[in-house]
């Protein structure tokens, strides 16, 4: 069998002297892997790239043939950015760890295209891309936050709060009496869509960052963990932890430049 689509590279291990494993989210396939046989010219991660997969039956390991490259990569842009390769390594990462494999995801597969070409940005506006992305897919693995009510009252204002186990708000009303046990609610995140990011929004504080960063971080965990319950490789990707780094140390780094 055979299929031609459109994917991103999210990972790529070498296999025996001159092959390598890529695994791609595809547009219409999901998260699939496949052997490469090629030698040169290998695509970077992060690649949006046409292709071509074969194999005799369908639930083989199959190969990828026909990889037609961009002439130039938009990724070029940002490879001597720090913080930018930090969010799109732990962008893919975070894709390749939780998908399964060869379920369709073409909303994620967009959402992934729209952060990845937000890169190219000059401003800050990739930041809160990769948080919308992050809550992006935990809502396609099923992990999905509802932040649009107070799951208590009902109310639609005045909401501070996340549950840990539901994932979805309370005001400071509906959790008295367990504020200590509830995650922070940052107020930007009610709003935030990777679709509309494209006016540059402000950066919020570094506080509500902060927050936002613990809250994705919380049920991501959950979701590893869930995804992968006999592995001890459960940990985020490291690039994550350095990118939330990085992202604490901008305000100062701005600060620093202004003087």
């Amino acid at each position: 069998m055979q299929w031609e689509d459109t994917g991103i590279l999210l990972k790529k291990q070498k296999f025996g002297e001159t092959h390598h494993i890529f695994v791609f989210l595809t547009k219409e396939h999901g998260k699939h892997a496949g052997l490469y046989r090629g030698k040169t010219s290998l695509p970077e991660s992060g690649e949006h790239i046409k292709l071509t997969w074969k194999a005799r039956l369908h639930d083989h390991l199959g190969e990828w043939s026909g990889i037609e490259r961009q002439p130039r990569s938009p990724l070029i842009h940002i490879f001597g950015h720090s913080g930018k390769l930090y969010a799109l390594s732990s962008a893919l990462s975070l894709t390749e760890k939780t998908l399964a494999d060869r379920d369709a995801h073409p909303a994620l597969y967009e959402y992934l295209v729209t952060f990845i070409k937000g890169l190219q940005m000059e401003d800050t506006s990739w930041i809160l891309a990769y948080i919308s992305y992050e809550i992006s897919l935990l809502r396609e693995i099923g992990f999905g936050m509802d932040l649009s009510k107070c799951a208590v009252t009902g109310n639609t204002e005045n909401l501070a709060f996340v549950s840990p186990k539901t994932g979805h708000a309370v005001t400071c009303q509906g959790g008295a009496g367990y504020l200590d046990r509830l995650l922070p609610l940052p107020s930007f995140l009610r709003d935030l869509d990777l679709s509309r990011t494209k006016a540059s929004p402000p950066l919020p504080e570094p506080p509500q960052l902060h927050e936002a960063f613990a809250l994705t971080k919380h049920f991501l965990e959950k979701c590893v963990a869930s995804c992968n319950p006999s592995s001890f490789k459960n940990d985020l990707p490291p690039y994550r932890m350095l990118l939330v780094n990085w992202v604490e140390m901008l305000k100062q780094r701005t600060t620093d430049s202004n003087k």
